[in-house]
């Protein structure tokens, strides 16, 4: 889940697991339990912030989705903060190559506007990954 541009970048779910296992799962993540309208805010909203910004959540959202309610008005609205001051803010994970980077900036390139976005680079280690392999490194790609 990235709520501050990409949405729902993955999906997982199980159905029907006892009590112990889920709480084995959630210390596995090294998650915390949240309310439910949280969770179920946070999810819809990043989904949203993210259709916005031109992405589509993971294919298996498709079926995970029906663990939650819809989205609808039985569920209050919880104000959460998308993006970076609402503005969308792509963060360079460790395993993005440079395909799916330029792809990532193309998308907001078209969707938001060139430098209407954050563009952070600095968590990845790899410096070949910025040189001659095919990464756009125009100035407009260090946000606005």
């Amino acid at each position: 889940m990235d709520v501050r541009c990409l949405g729902i970048k993955d999906s997982a779910f199980k159905f029907n697991i006892p009590i112990d296992e889920f709480e084995d799962l959630v210390s596995y993540m090294n998650g915390e339990v949240i309310d439910y309208n949280m969770a179920h805010n946070i999810i819809y909203g990043a989904e949203a912030f993210a259709e916005s910004c031109g992405f589509k959540p993971h294919k298996d959202w498709g079926v995970g989705q029906f663990i939650l309610e819809e989205d609808d008005d039985r569920i209050p609205i919880i104000n959460i903060e998308f993006g970076e001051n609402g503005v969308p803010a792509y963060y360079v994970g460790p395993h993005d190559t440079a395909a799916m980077i330029n792809s990532v900036l193309s998308t907001l390139d078209k969707h938001v506007g060139i430098g209407n976005y954050f563009f952070y680079k600095d968590e990845v280690e790899d410096d070949d990954l910025f040189s001659d392999n095919g990464f756009d490194t125009t100035p407009d790609r260090e946000g606005i």
